[in-house]
């Protein structure tokens, strides 16, 4: 228990003891307050967990980002790779005739 449950629990007991019907709506009352605060909890928490969705939502956003990044970079470095390879075929091609010609 809470301390606010406790005083109220207290401050109910004694109205009771005084007068039984507002002891009654006293915890009327109290039945209330809890249940006023139990959803104000929910849903604080509820938005809480929104946020962090949200936040989790941005960084997996981000992070599909940087994978495609990533992947353009990689697909990048192939396609020069692929240039580069076949330039040096052609550069080996030449300098093979070249040496052909030159042993004639």
């Amino acid at each position: 228990m809470q301390l606010y449950e406790i005083c109220f629990e207290k401050a109910k007991d004694f109205l009771e003891m005084t007068n039984e019907e507002t002891g009654e709506i006293f915890n009327k009352i109290q039945i209330g307050h809890s249940s006023i605060f139990k959803d104000f909890f929910d849903l604080i928490q509820h938005c809480s967990t929104a946020d962090n969705d949200n936040e989790l939502r941005q960084k997996l956003e981000e992070n599909e980002k940087e994978t495609q990044e990533v992947i353009a970079a990689a697909n990048n470095l192939n396609d020069q790779f692929e240039k580069e390879a076949s330039e040096k075929k052609k550069m080996k091609e030449e300098f093979e005739k070249e040496i052909s010609i030159l042993k004639r």
